[in-house]
């Protein structure tokens, strides 16, 4: 079998490729990717992400084929992260002639990737790149953990736990009868501000590349710090909001938690609570300016997303703003499968097991460890987006839903969490895709 992307694929392009790849036999699978990819939508990334996962998950021999003409231009080709990504995924890798350059295109891949360990620190008042990633491959050891998304559990190992919040953002009391607890040894500190106390961590985890970065000393900035710079209108507004004093790169980094835990914990292990033997887990942020003639644009591939928009833009009474779309990517079995596959379930889903499953694996509950908190999942994430006036996607298994929180504000209750979710309206068939993506889009204007 021989599949070829384009380098800006429509949404049905991308449901032909997965119906393509679930349907051949399983024998050799030659995948053939540009050098650039071109996003016409905020969701086209991480969409392109899953089918190269897809193909990475086949049985039979995965081949990558670059536009090269020998192991030099291999190595040249590999500018892209999705192109890195897919090296590593790869059994093989070969140049235009169909010649053999797995080694040099994996070394490469290797060193290339090593620059997404960690999003850049930016000095106070820059704004943040464009676009930053952070890339976990298991197939390169050192590369296969984040120092800004995990942190020491005490025995040894690195974890997404508890002991990691506070790298995300400052950590806030959810109630005034909570008592917030610091580790002094990750140098976190319980500091006051306008009268309400928060863990603040203050420096650098051991072995972070910007922990001594030649000739700079660079000071601590959380997680959510280096992803987004949000304007002080969009701050004014979410206060306006939320009687809560957190500042909107905290809950932003909250709801970012959250979502990674999902993707460490379900999206390392299969369906028997082993290890995936090659696992990839993406964070990706892009800021991008909109106005209305986007909106119409997006429209004609989401038109729930290009609402979220022209709402936003009428909340602000502007013709133009900006987005922060943040996409957090794994290449597990699925948030359903493995919910199902913890719970005893081991066959295929139908439409309504896969969501009934989706469900559990989202409301779920963090942890103890060294910061108390409980009750966490999916319910915290939709009120953390309903104070930032954000939109969220899933897309995992044949499911793929979205929610406008300007539109259907999360309150806190009894009802299904699923209640106000609609289905993701870009294609009409869902075919299977490998791992999960979990996009938050919320407004820095």
């Amino acid at each position: 079998m021989q599949l070829q992307l384009t380098k800006s694929p429509s949404a049905e392009d991308v449901v032909d490729a997965l119906v393509e790849l679930g349907t051949a036999p399983t024998a050799e699978c030659e995948l053939t990717l540009p050098s650039t990819f071109v996003a016409r939508t905020p969701f086209d990334y991480a969409d392109y992400l899953q089918v190269v996962f897809t193909w990475g998950a086949r049985p039979g021999t995965k081949v990558l084929r670059v536009h090269a003409r020998d192991a030099a231009g291999a190595r040249a080709q590999l500018k892209g992260e999705h192109i890195q990504i897919a090296a590593a995924l790869a059994d093989r890798i070969v140049d235009l002639a169909r010649n053999e350059v797995t080694s040099d295109a994996v070394d490469e891949s290797a060193k290339r990737l090593a620059h997404k360990r960690a999003i850049q620190p930016r000095a106070a008042g820059v704004r943040a790149p464009v676009e930053q990633m952070i890339v976990e491959a298991s197939r390169f050891p050192e590369l296969a953990h984040s120092p800004d998304l995990t942190a020491a559990d005490g025995r040894g190992s690195l974890t997404v736990g508890s002991e990691a919040r506070a790298l995300y953002g400052w950590i806030w009391p959810r109630d005034r009868y909570e008592t917030l607890l610091a580790n002094a040894s990750s140098g976190e500190v319980v500091v006051s501000t306008d009268g309400t106390k928060h863990v603040q961590r203050q420096r650098w985890p051991d072995g972070h590349p910007y922990l001594s970065s030649p000739g700079k000393k660079i000071p601590y900035r959380t997680l959510a710090e280096r992803l987004v710079t949000i304007h002080e209108s969009a701050q004014q507004r979410r206060w306006a909001f939320s009687s809560r004093p957190h500042r909107a790169e905290d809950d932003l980094g909250a709801a970012v938690f959250e979502l990674s835990q999902n993707a460490h914990n379900h999206g390392a292990r299969d369906r028997r609570n082993a290890w995936l033997p090659n696992q990839v887990r993406v964070l990706r942020t892009t800021t991008r300016r909109f106005d209305r003639d986007y909106c119409r644009e997006v429209a004609e591939s989401s038109r729930a997303l290009a609402g979220w928009m022209a709402r936003h833009l009428d909340t602000v009474q502007s013709e133009s703003s900006e987005m922060a779309i943040i996409d957090i990517v794994d290449n597990g079995i699925g948030l359903a499968q493995r919910a199902a596959s913890l719970l005893g379930e081991y066959g295929d889903l139908d439409d309504r097991k896969e969501f009934e499953y989706l469900k559990r694996a989202l409301a779920k509950s963090t942890r103890q460890g060294a910061h108390r908190m409980s009750a966490e999942g999916l319910a915290r994430v939709q009120l953390l987006m309903t104070d930032l006036g954000g939109a969220v996607s899933i897309r995992s298994g044949r499911i793929a839903l979205f929610r406008d929180f300007i539109r259907t504000p999360y309150r806190v209750g009894p009802l299904d969490l699923f209640s106000d979710w609609i289905p993701d309206d870009r294609v009409a068939e869902r075919p299977a895709r490998r791992g999960s993506v979990v996009t938050i889009i919320i407004p820095t204007r």
